[in-house]
Order: C-alpha cells, then structure tokens, then sequence
C-alpha cells in the first residue's frame, strides 16, 4: 500500500512541475504580455469643441482628437427626444490623427437622402435637445448630447463607461 502512494506522490509532483513550467514559460518575454507596460496602447478620445447648426437639416460638429489612435469614422446617429433617429452608415470622414481637430457635418432629413430614418422625421429645432453619435470602423462610439438654442449651445460629452463632462 505504501508503494502506490509512493507512486502517487511522485506522479502528482511530475505532473505539477511540468504544469507549473508551462504556466510560467506562457509569461516569458518572449511572448506577449498584455500587462507589459512596454506593450502600446492606442486610446481614441474625441472631444467636441463646438457646433453649429447652419440649418434645420445640418449641424457641424468641430471634434478633436485627444488620444494617441489615428481614428476614421464610418458611421453618424443622430437622436431626437422621442428615440427617433437618422443613421448614415456610409460615411465617410477624414483619417483623423492624434492631437488633430477636424469638422464633422452632420446632415438628416432631407439633407441626407443616403440616411436611414427610424421612427418620425425631425429637424434641429430650436430648445430641442439631440444624440449625434460618431462611431469610428471598429464599431466604437463617441455620442455628444447638444441642444440648439438661439444664442450658444450646451454640451454633454458621454464616452465609454458614462464619463460626462460640461464647457
């Protein structure tokens, strides 16, 4: 009886060793490590410096990149109140590089015959409060809530995980 244990014991440290060596040889420097802080992160952060609605139909948003990414944007949602939208899919936007600010227009209606509307038709009115969001190729967004008023506007940024900020 003593022998199987003997036998056991040896197996069960064997196997062990050979286990903790393959886990430790996955952390080597020679593979990737994604806590290394040598590893690059790219971070997209885009800001909205200002808008200006031209008409009831078009807005132009001024947006900085802040982050290290070089950014291209694929897609704008615009939102009303009511959770009615316009979606232009096929957009097209500079390559926007880090520490650059470039113009956005924002068109719907019948200003953007290529948008897709779900929900009731609406324009930039005066008071209302709207949801223009950017959305970069790999799907990411980047949504500005903005009220048109008749002298200034007010902003509130809303990024990943409900950070706001206000001008």
């Amino acid at each position: 009886m003593n022998r199987k244990l003997v036998a056991i014991a040896i197996v069960v440290i064997v196997v062990g060793g050979i286990a903790t060596e393959a886990l430790a040889g996955l952390m080597s420097p020679g593979t990737t490590d994604t806590t290394n802080p040598s590893t690059p992160t790219y971070v997209d952060s885009v800001a909205m410096e200002s808008i200006t609605f031209s008409s009831n139909s078009s807005a132009t948003l001024k947006l900085r990149q802040d982050g290290n990414a070089t950014t291209t944007f694929t897609t704008y949602k615009v939102s009303d109140g009511s959770g009615d939208f316009y979606l232009l899919t096929n957009w097209t936007s500079p390559t926007i590089t880090p520490s650059t600010a470039f113009t956005a227009d924002i068109l719907i209606g019948r200003s953007c015959p290529s948008c897709t509307l779900s929900g009731n038709s609406f324009t930039f009115a005066s008071g209302q409060t709207y949801v223009i969001s950017v959305y970069t190729m790999d799907g990411k967004p980047f949504s500005f809530q903005v009220t048109r008023n008749q002298h200034g506007y007010h902003i509130t940024l809303s990024v990943g995980f409900g950070a706001t900020g206000h001008p």
